[in-house]
């Protein structure tokens, strides 16, 4: 009991950091459907797709959707008590793992080493940090039960002790399909511990563990007409050298920061010489047996990522435990001051490491939390139907995203309740005319929430100036192509009869203006005149444009239009900054049209540039 209140001590004080956070990321998507559907679920409606078709995605994990179900009744939108079930969980499995090497070893030191190395893995943080990797907490709680029970009836043969393990082993695979291969690590065990003894009536116990996995297959089969899961995935899609590499890599962190082919080759050679030297030990057989068995289900993911080594990394743990159950009770000095000092330096290591990637979970769900705290703060609700546009909302800090594309459920979930609003967020400010009245312009800077009235009141400025018409650059090809440059499938690029006359030679032909410099907030209609003529009823073209801070011009960044192709002239008015991808402050410093989307013949009269008012000062548009 002594060493169960340390490891929860232990765990709690490098993990109370994240207690203070808000929700991130894939956690929105959770609280999004709760909130909405929590009522029903409470009636007992809707449960089956609560719990086997969340967000589209089928997957067998009813224990995982129970636990948010109930954390969310508990705790409603408060993160707080979220990332306690997570810590309290990791604190568990701690304690179950001292169980599981107490039990198979036979050594209380090596039980207690195991633990405290299990509780300060760095790369646990990245799952108990994380609300939404809960599903891999869980899982390993039910994977270590079934394994505990498991050799408590291997050692005692009381029957009771295997249908518990049994038990716990369906409830892992109704947590997480990978821990399917669990009943080959308990092979593994009766092979080393059970054998010697049993001999091949260890088969009988296996075989109920092999039936009862493949019960769970059939399970599958009948819910889902097919084994369900992402439907694309593949095994060791990103290739065996990357899968080894990271996950060596990782499982070795912190002292491996990086990886490649001659160092896993290396680390993989003194792996193999350390196991002959530990030959005998048969714990270490089991942990290198565990870590290698629990690691196959994570080649059918979709990528490698850290949290994927949360079950893992229990058979490293079992494999150090029982490494170090090999010094720490030796009799001479020497031996005992070894296994102190790498204890030590390992504690050490692992602490300093895991610190660093607790705190930087813990910033992102403080970032998160003081986003949603000075939102509600300058406005507790928006009035119905406003728009609402952010800048400054952090995508990745210290590698880690915050909202991975969530942002807008991450609104829906502050704001539930109250009326319903737009949404936009992007690095910079876009130009907008219309329902300035109903715009609300809010900027993330140094962990606060800044309203930004001053681009309200430059918009609305701008405004008044759209009935304002100044040509402001006048491409006219009765001289010749006035600084245009044909870049792709065009043909015979000249001046006939004061028209720029070109062939396109293809469905993607395009040419690029010379150098301009004109102010976002400044730019009005752009009217192309030009006639066609091809053998199609109807073709498309294109106008793009780029900033003065893009390199080159961007596929979004582009306002279609019809071209008549009668051989006619016809003049096409081009309004870009209705689009929406035009943003307060760019300048323009190019364009790119593109005349037609299949071969025609082509004859440009001219291309003009107006703008809505004569000068821009402060942002703002100043007319005649």
């Amino acid at each position: 009991m002594l060493a169960w209140s340390g490891l929860v001590i232990v765990v709690l004080c490098f993990y109370h950091e994240i207690l203070t956070g808000f929700f991130i990321t894939d956690d929105y998507a959770y609280l999004v459907r709760l909130l909405s559907q929590a009522h029903s679920y409470s009636q007992g409606k809707e449960l089956g797709d609560w719990f086997f078709a969340f967000n589209g995605i089928v997957f067998l994990r009813p224990i995982v959707q129970w636990s948010w179900l109930t954390d969310f009744i508990a705790w409603s939108r408060d993160a707080t008590g979220y990332y306690f079930t997570n810590i309290l969980l990791h604190a568990l499995n701690a304690c179950l793992v001292y169980l599981l090497v107490r039990r198979t070893l036979g050594s209380r030191l090596g039980a207690v080493a195991a633990s405290i190395l299990f509780a300060l893995h760095p790369m646990h943080a990245d799952s108990v940090a994380w609300i939404s990797d809960r599903v891999d907490l869980l899982s390993a709680f039910f994977s270590l039960q079934s394994a505990v029970f498991f050799v408590l009836y291997r050692q005692r043969s009381r029957k009771l002790y295997f249908l518990i393990s049994l038990i716990a082993f369906a409830l892992a695979a109704l947590t997480k399909e990978s821990t399917l291969t669990l009943p080959l690590v308990l092979f593994v065990y009766d092979l080393l511990f059970t054998f010697p003894h049993l001999g091949w009536k260890m088969v009988r116990a296996q075989l109920v563990m092999v039936m009862s996995m493949l019960g769970y297959v059939a399970l599958r089969l009948v819910l889902f007409h097919g084994v369900g899961g992402y439907s694309d995935q593949g095994f060791l899609k990103f290739g065996w050298i990357l899968f080894l590499e990271y996950y060596t890599m990782a499982l070795a962190s912190p002292f491996i920061p990086d990886m490649n082919l001659n160092l896993l080759f290396v680390v993989l050679s003194l792996l193999a010489i350390f196991m002959m030297v530990y030959r005998n030990r048969k714990g270490m057989w089991l942990g290198l047996a565990w870590v290698g068995i629990m690691l196959i289900p994570a080649g059918s993911a979709e990528y490698v990522a850290p949290r994927l080594t949360y079950i893992p990394s229990i058979g490293l743990a079992i494999a150090e435990g029982a490494f170090l159950a090999t010094l720490l009770p030796r009799t001479t000095n020497l031996s005992r001051a070894l296994g102190i000092a790498w204890l030590v330096i390992l504690s050490i290591a692992y602490a300093f490491g895991l610190s660093a990637k607790v705190d930087a979970w813990a910033t992102i769900g403080n970032i998160t939390a003081s986003i949603q705290q000075g939102v509600k703060r300058l406005y507790p609700a928006f009035p119905p139907d406003s728009r609402v546009y952010f800048i400054g909302i952090p995508g990745v800090i210290r590698g880690l995203d915050v909202y991975a594309g969530n942002f807008p459920l991450a609104m829906n979930v502050i704001y539930y309740g109250t009326p319903k609003f737009s949404l936009f967020y992007a690095d910079k400010f876009p130009i907008v005319a219309d329902g300035l009245e109903q715009s609300y312009f809010l900027e993330y800077h140094r962990q606060t929430i800044i309203e930004r009235k001053d681009i309200q009141k430059v918009l609305m400025a701008r405004t008044q100036c759209l009935g304002y018409a100044d040509l402001k650059v006048d491409w006219e090809f009765s001289q010749g192509a006035n600084g245009w440059e044909p870049w792709n499938d065009l043909a015979g690029f000249e001046t006939q009869n004061d028209v720029l006359v070109t062939r396109s030679l293809g469905h993607d032909p395009y040419m690029a203006s010379p150098l301009i410099d004109v102010a976002t907030m400044q730019l009005g209609d752009i009217a192309i005149t030009m006639r066609a003529s091809a053998n199609v009823p109807q073709l498309h073209g294109s106008l793009y444009w780029r900033t003065a801070d893009m390199q080159d011009f961007f596929p979004a960044l582009n306002e279609p239009f019809d071209v008549i192709p009668d051989g006619e002239f016809h003049t096409y008015h081009l309004d870009i900054a209705k689009t929406g991808k035009l943003f307060v402050g760019d300048t323009i410093a190019q364009l790119r049209l593109d005349p037609a989307d299949q071969p025609a013949d082509i004859g440009l009269k001219s291309i003009q540039l107006y703008t809505h008012c004569s000068r821009v000062q402060e942002n703002g548009c100043q007319c005649r």
